[in-house]
C-alpha cells in the first residue's frame, strides 16, 4: 500500500515537471497574436519558428493552434547568429500582409491607422549601398553611416532607463516624457503586430524593417497604427503612455535576427 501511494506521489511529480516543461516547448495562440509577437516574447527569429512549424509567408495563425518553439530534430545550429545579408537601401519598401489596408493619410484615431507620414528622409530616399546589419561593436563612422539608411529617435527625451544584455527587463531603453507625447516609427517599414498581448509591454507596437531588424514601442496610451499598416521614418504611430515603473516613459527596443541590442548603438548621436 505504501509503496503505491509512493510511485502515485512520484507520477504525480513526474507530470507536473513535464507539463511545466513542454509549456515552454510549444506556444498556443491567442487572439491577436502573430509569428512576430510569439517570437518576440520567448526570443527567438521569427524565421526559425517559421521554420519549425512548416508556416510560410504571410505567417497566418488560427486561434489555439500549437506553436513549437524547438526544432523537429532537436538540432539547434539554426540558432547561431545568420550572416548580414547585403540590402540596396533604394530597395522598395516590404511588401504589406496580403490583403492588408493601408494607413489613412488623414486618420488619427487609435482604431484607424497613422496620422499620415512626417517628412523625414524615409528608407526609399536614400541612395547609399551598405549591409542592412552593421557590426555590433561600431566607430563612429559606422554610426554615422547606420543613421544615414534611417534610424531615428522615436520621441525626445532622456533616457531613464538604459540598456542591459544580461537583465531581462531591460532589454531595450526608456524614454522619459510626458503623457500623450507622440512616438515615432524609428524606421521605414511595417507593422508586424498591434495589441497588448504581451505580458509588461502594455500597448505595443513592433516593426518589421527588414528580414533582420524589428523594433518595438511599448507602454502607449494611444496606438495609431493596426498590424499590416506600412510606415515610414517619422511617422507618428502611438502616444506616450505610463512605464510600469509609473513614469511616463517609452520602452523601446530593436531586435536583430530575434535577439535584442542596445538601441543606442543604432540611433544617430544628440
Amino acid at each position: 500500500m505504501k509503496v503505491n501511494l509512493v510511485v502515485r506521489w512520484w507520477f504525480t511529480i513526474l507530470l507536473v515537471i513535464l507539463n511545466g516543461c513542454t509549456q515552454h516547448l510549444q506556444h498556443r495562440v491567442s487572439p491577436g497574436d502573430t509569428l512576430y509577437s510569439i517570437g518576440w516574447e520567448y526570443g527567438y527569429d521569427y524565421h526559425l519558428i517559421a521554420q519549425w512549424n512548416n508556416l510560410q509567408q504571410p505567417y497566418a495563425l488560427k486561434n489555439g493552434q500549437l506553436i513549437k518553439l524547438t526544432p523537429p530534430n532537436g538540432d539547434y545550429s539554426a540558432l547561431a547568429e545568420r550572416p548580414a545579408p547585403v540590402v540596396n537601401i533604394g530597395d522598395p519598401p516590404p511588401a504589406k500582409l496580403a490583403g492588408a489596408p493601408r494607413p489613412s493619410a488623414g486618420s488619427s484615431s487609435a482604431t484607424k491607422g497613422g496620422t499620415g507620414p512626417a517628412t523625414a528622409l524615409p528608407l526609399s530616399d536614400l541612395s547609399v549601398k551598405q549591409k542592412a546589419l552593421p557590426a555590433l561593436a561600431m566607430s563612429h563612422k559606422e554610426r554615422v553611416i547606420t543613421s544615414e539608411k534611417g534610424w531615428r529617435w522615436p520621441t525626445d527625451g532622456k533616457i531613464s532607463v538604459n540598456y542591459n544584455a544580461s537583465d531581462e527587463r531591460k532589454k531595450g531603453i526608456d524614454i522619459a516624457g510626458s503623457v500623450g507625447q507622440p512616438i515615432h516609427a524609428a524606421g521605414s517599414g511595417r507593422v508586424v503586430y498591434s495589441g497588448n498581448g504581451l505580458k509588461g509591454y502594455g500597448n505595443l507596437v513592433i516593426i518589421k524593417h527588414d528580414e533582420a531588424f524589428l523594433s518595438a514601442y511599448a507602454n502607449n496610451s494611444k496606438v495609431y497604427v493596426k498590424e499590416g499598416d506600412e510606415v515610414v521614418l517619422g511617422q507618428k504611430i502611438a502616444a506616450m503612455g505610463m512605464s510600469d515603473r509609473n513614469e511616463a516613459a517609452l520602452h523601446f527596443e530593436i531586435r536583430r535576427d530575434g535577439k535584442s541590442v542596445d538601441p543606442v548603438v543604432y540611433l544617430p548621436r544628440r
